[in-house]
């Protein structure tokens, strides 16, 4: 009997790994587009059909900034280092670093969310003659933030 080499190798791991994430990203890619096309389909290029693009846009943005961009860029690194320096020291200083950063977040996103709300209850007050289609769109998007 002879030991067959393993082709359970790191590289392996990370090549499986990148082809999920890979056609995962696709099928959301494909679903999204659909979305958007049956939107325009109902909507088409209406009133109703601005504010629903409306209200998407801001809790996109922030999904973008801090779920897919700015965020992650600048949290990993030093997140990174606390945990590696843990394992070697035997101490932690990760754990407290992520829940400084995440109660910041909670309280940024918490304090843009009731800006926003007041912003729209302002406008919608100084301009009563907006349409009613993109009140409700708008306003029932914004709470997003905070879980979204």
């Amino acid at each position: 009997m002879t030991d067959a080499p393993s082709t359970d190798r790191p590289d392996d791991a990370l090549a499986s790994g990148t082809r999920t994430l890979s056609l995962v990203t696709l099928g959301s890619r494909c679903t999204g587009l659909a979305r958007d096309l049956v939107t325009a389909r109902i909507f088409g290029d209406s009133a109703v059909g601005s504010a629903f693009a409306a209200a998407f846009i801001v809790p996109n943005t922030f999904r973008r900034l801090f779920g897919e961009g700015a965020l992650s860029a600048a949290f990993l690194p030093p997140y990174t280092r606390l945990a590696d320096a843990d394992q070697e020291h035997d101490t932690n200083e990760a754990g407290p670093y992520a829940l400084v950063v995440l109660r910041w977040l909670l309280l940024l996103t918490a304090g843009l969310t009731v800006l926003l709300e007041l912003a729209l209850g302002a406008t919608l007050l100084a301009f009563p003659g907006s349409p009613e289609p993109f009140k409700i769109p708008t306003g029932s998007m914004i709470p997003t933030l905070l879980v979204g």
